[in-house]
């Protein structure tokens, strides 16, 4: 099954300004955005509705709304996307009923927060790993599965917080995804995402479709295989990109 990484539109013909919303609902609070769930664990969702979404003026009405708050672990979507999702097999999902504005109009959306990141769905073996620094790459990193990658990346947490305690910020390392494979025979969603190594939805070729023949907007779609992030090696002068 072929995989491709979904992405907010930035065509102004589509959707207009990009990102489209001038304004978050009612109480959110970017550097604390679960709170919009009552707290970062969490067993059902709130019982009420998510009210504030504005659109920008010049803004389309579209399928998947972008927001410059918002990121790979919720989305704003119209209630026909939402009943597309159900019919396919996605994510963890945690959707409440929501509103979005434009021109003082109101249409129904769902806001849906994802709890958790399918990294496991990763091919580690052909995937390119980096451990980035303050001053961008510092070498590539290798994993032979899910497991070696999840011990180091938790013991560099811990070493990371360490740093930042002692206000030592240029200590800390985090691994990054140069280059993204995923690896077909474990990834058995048509509907998932990617973070810390690489920030990213994915979604199965038959999802794609389905997106595209029904018309949804407001996204675009580019293989997932072999998917390049290139970033920059700043401890050298002058700077190079490594891709």
């Amino acid at each position: 099954m072929k995989f491709f990484i979904l992405k907010h539109s930035t065509d102004f013909k589509a959707v207009g300004p990009f990102p489209q919303l001038e304004k978050m609902f009612d109480g959110f609070n970017m550097q604390r955005p679960y709170e919009a769930w009552g707290g970062y664990e969490y067993i059902t969702p709130p019982m009420r509705h998510l009210n504030g979404f504005k659109l920008k003026r010049q803004s389309k009405v579209t399928d998947l709304v972008s927001a410059a708050q918002f990121g790979v672990d919720s989305m704003l979507i119209s209630q026909r996307f939402f009943s597309l999702l159900r019919e396919y097999s996605c994510m963890d999902a945690i959707p409440v009923d929501s509103e979005v504005l434009h021109i003082d109009k109101p249409y129904p959306y769902k806001f849906i927060y994802f709890p958790k990141a399918q990294n496991h769905f990763v091919d580690f073996n052909r995937s390119r790993l980096y451990l980035n620094t303050s001053t961008g790459w510092s070498g590539d990193i290798k994993f032979d599965n899910f497991e070696q990658y999840e011990k180091t990346r938790q013991d560099l947490d811990k070493k990371n917080i360490e740093a930042r305690s002692q206000g030592e910020y240029h200590k800390e390392r985090n691994i990054r995804a140069l280059e993204l494979f995923i690896d077909e025979a474990k990834a058995n969603l048509d509907f998932f995402r990617i973070d810390r190594m690489m920030i990213a939805f994915v979604v199965s070729e038959r999802l794609k479709s389905a997106i595209e023949s029904q018309g949804l907007t407001g996204m675009q779609f580019i293989p997932a295989q072999g998917h390049v992030m290139p970033t920059m090696d700043a401890s050298v002068n002058p700077p190079r990109e490594i891709t």
